[in-house]
């Protein structure tokens, strides 16, 4: 509200009342003239200028996209992170929510889930969170004839109980993924960039690019040796194909596998080193060797860095 100053003007003019004797004048004939009393000049009284109260204007609330801070009953950073990727828009102006939920509306609470297990089987995508707000599993499932582009990057840092992300007929842009501890089951695909860091406890994992896939297990957390489980996989593609690396496990097993395939009308040439060095021209290359001690196994897995060919 704005503060108006007014200055108040008071004042008083006195007229001082002229009485008794006045002065005597001499006429120019020689008689003797009395000079009339001036007029007594009344006192004015300056009115003062009464304040007028500006009238204050009642804000307007703003309208949000978003429920209100308190009633979202979800870890604010991990919702935040989901909601900006949600309202990406593609070139005709298709949000990214809107391609993978069949009622988006990111205003109601109730369309984020509160751990809907009658969702689980069916064929909509959902999200779950557990008892302290935090994201436990992402699930998109898109058409079954046709794959729905999503623009922008998806980043998942820090999301610590989140254990399943598995976009069904979904292709990214750029996703990168990590200090995730809790992830047992997580597989996608990009067109662009592609990274998953994290830990070597994986159900099962697939990471897939048609430009650059990053693959690196810290090795911890790993069901048997650590130091068997800290590898680095790296892959460049060129030309028209799609490449990754995948792999899954259980208490006996832990292989690994690197993957090439070309787009539909082209040809994978080969896996390649820096040097430009043919390495195979086998689109699967198992990068785990197994060896069996008793009820637990000790699996190797090789580092591999190297360029995926097509034409």
């Amino acid at each position: 509200m704005k503060k108006i100053a007014f200055t108040l003007l008071s004042g008083a003019l006195a007229a001082l009342m002229l009485t008794g004797c006045t002065p005597r004048h001499e006429a120019a004939n020689g008689s003797k003239v009395t000079a009339s009393p001036a007029p007594s000049e009344k006192l004015t009284e300056v009115p003062t200028e009464t304040p007028t109260e500006v009238p204050t204007e009642a804000p307007s609330a703003a309208p949000t996209a978003e429920p209100s801070e308190k009633s979202i009953p979800y870890n604010r950073e991990e919702y935040d992170t989901l909601l900006a990727f949600f309202e990406l828009k593609d070139e005709n102006g298709v949000k990214n929510g809107e391609k993978c939920f069949k009622d988006y509306d990111p205003s109601k609470v109730d369309f984020w889930g509160t751990n809907p297990e009658d969702l689980i089987n069916t064929k909509e995508s959902y999200l779950t969170w557990n008892d302290e707000g935090k994201l436990s599993s992402l699930v998109l499932r898109g058409g079954e004839d046709s794959i729905q582009r999503l623009k922008g990057a998806l980043m998942l840092n820090g999301f610590t109980e989140l254990s399943k992300l598995r976009p069904h007929s979904f292709d990214f842009e750029t996703v990168t993924i990590e200090n995730c501890p809790n992830l047992r089951d997580i597989a996608f695909s990009c067109s662009g960039e592609a990274s998953l860091i994290g830990d070597s406890i994986w159900k099962y994992f697939g990471v897939f690019s048609d430009t650059h896939c990053h693959y690196e297990s810290t090795g911890k957390g790993a069901p048997v040796s650590p130091e068997s489980h800290a590898f680095t996989v790296d892959l460049a593609i060129e030309g028209n194909g799609t490449a990754g690396v995948y792999g899954y496990s259980d208490e006996h097993y832990y292989v690994v596998f690197i993957q090439a395939e070309a787009h539909e009308g082209h040809k994978f040439i080969g896996w390649y080193d820096a040097d430009g060095k043919l390495i195979s021209t086998d689109e699967q290359i198992e990068l785990s060797g197994i060896e069996i001690e008793g009820f637990n196994g000790h699996y190797f897995i090789s580092d591999f860095t190297g360029i995926a060919k097509f034409e």
